[in-house]
């Protein structure tokens, strides 16, 4: 099978001495023909294993299986190949190319390790935990990784670890429709009256520059900096609790807890403590993946046993922890579940204040404080980059326990929608819960805990020292 394709994506491809090869670029570029072809003739040659994954399910590579049956025929050797729906096998050495998604596939994509060639199909979707798992499961001493993509967002995983930041072992190649001399003329023309009439999308879709929009909204969060373990302990003479709800029609609405904790002189840190609901809680599945399919069930009063757990539990209960505040964005606070019978933000929040639904109390704070909130979050995650982490002294001021996983979740990949220019609405329950819970936090002067004991007469005092348990127990707490 003598194929046909660009002689710079020949060189990649063919290229014995290197295992990830790149191939990226606009619309038209030839990159996944020459690919199937490549594919399909190493197949023939030498009986190579293939498999072709993307990060997603859905339509499972009906348009690539539909692409490698039109090679077949362009080349005249489909009376080689059985092709069957879900693979396609070289009939005199029983090669076999399968497809594989990687998102919450661990399972069957541990089971990749006999495969000789693996085609990441789609690969600007590609994430780094699927990475992660892939990479080191393609594992024998002749095997490579083709990885193809058109850029979406500059920041994407994909982009910054093999364009940017290009790994050894590795070549990458560049191409659009300008380098195809088999691009159609249809394509070209498509090309041509988008750079007249929209500059932006031709740079993006033709050339394939990464676009700004769909960028992430949060690209300080660093799952390594801003994720970490706290001792819940050590915040009781440093730390005031609050809790953050973003309200929903019929679903389940999400919730956070969060801890400001002084810091002396620099202010103060920002400490998501737990989350509800849970992945766990959700059948394992992400928030965001039933944020519009599971209605909650839950009566109000349930709601607030939930509530009540949350506010003190990580590992164990701190039955010291108690709620400075609460707080709902009064634009959202509609009917929700067991309070369908009350349409207005005021109607709900006097349900849950009822003591025969557990008598919580919420706050609105002002939809201004609640907007600015996205802007603070980014300057809380900052910090001098160029000196590294040194805790106490320069580190970011925003943390998320690791139990938190549908916040994580969020801030890892919460984006601008391409269409509407706006927040994706996918992950945004997460976020939206910690910016309204921080906009009830901007509500309430810091009280110092120790002070409050003392002034209250809590048996709950102990015998130290408030400055020095400041100072010691903050700088040593995680």
């Amino acid at each position: 099978m003598n194929v046909e394709m660009l002689d710079e994506l020949r060189d990649l491809l063919f290229d014995t001495t290197t295992r990830y090869k790149v191939a990226y670029g606009g619309r038209g570029g030839s990159k996944s023909t020459g690919i199937a072809d490549y594919v399909l003739s190493r197949m023939l040659a030498d009986g190579s294993q293939v498999v072709v994954c993307r990060e997603l399910k859905d339509s499972i590579f009906d348009s690539i299986h539909a692409l490698l049956k039109e090679r077949l025929d362009f080349y005249g050797v489909a009376d080689r190949f059985e092709v069957l729906n879900d693979r396609i096998v070289c009939k005199h050495n029983r090669a076999m190319l399968s497809y594989k998604h990687l998102h919450n596939n661990t399972t069957e994509i541990k089971g990749l390790q006999g495969k000789q060639i693996c085609w990441i199909f789609e690969a600007e979707k590609l994430t780094k935990e699927s990475w992660d798992i892939l990479d080191p499961t393609v594992r024998l001493n002749d095997s490579e990784v083709i990885i193809e993509f058109n850029p979406d967002g500059s920041d994407d995983f994909v982009y910054t670890r093999f364009v940017i930041n290009t790994p050894d072992n590795c070549r990458v190649l560049y191409l659009t429709y300008l380098d195809n001399p088999w691009c159609t003329d249809v394509n070209r023309k498509q090309a041509e009256d988008c750079k007249r009439d929209f500059p932006d999308d031709y740079r993006h879709i033709w050339l394939g520059e990464p676009s700004n929009v769909g960028a992430r909204i949060y690209p300080g969060f660093d799952e390594e900096i801003h994720v970490r373990e706290f001792r819940m302990d050590a915040l009781q003479p440093i730390a005031n609790f609050f809790m953050g709800q973003d309200p929903a029609t019929v679903y389940y609405p999400f919730c956070v807890w969060m801890a400001r904790i002084a810091r002396g002189d620099e202010g103060f840190d920002y400490l998501v403590y737990n989350e509800y609901p849970t992945v766990g809680m959700m059948r394992g599945k992400w928030f965001h993946e039933v944020r519009q399919e599971l209605p909650c069930s839950l009566t109000l009063k349930q709601r607030a046993n939930m509530y009540q757990v949350l506010d003190r539990t990580i590992d164990r209960s701190f039955d010291w922890i108690r709620m400075r505040a609460r707080g709902i964005d009064t634009r959202f606070a509609k009917a929700s579940g067991a309070a369908s019978t009350t349409t207005a933000t005021v109607g709900m929040i006097e349900a849950m204040a009822d003591p025969a639904n557990g008598g919580l109390t919420f706050e609105t704070p002002p939809e201004s404080s609640i907007d600015c909130q996205r802007d603070k979050l980014r300057e809380l995650m900052e910090f001098n980059r160029d000196l590294g982490v040194i805790r106490g002294v320069n580190e970011p001021h925003f943390f998320v326990m690791p139990h938190c996983h549908n916040v994580i979740d969020a801030f890892k990949h919460h984006r601008v929608d391409r269409k509407t220019k706006s927040e994706d609405q996918k992950r945004k329950d997460p976020i939206d819960a910690v910016r309204i819970c921080m906009a009830t936090m901007d509500q309430h002067p810091h009280v110092d805990p120790v002070a409050a004991i003392i002034n209250t007469g809590s048996r709950n005092v102990v015998a130290h020292d408030p400055e020095r348990e400041l100072r010691e127990t903050f700088l040593n707490r995680r």
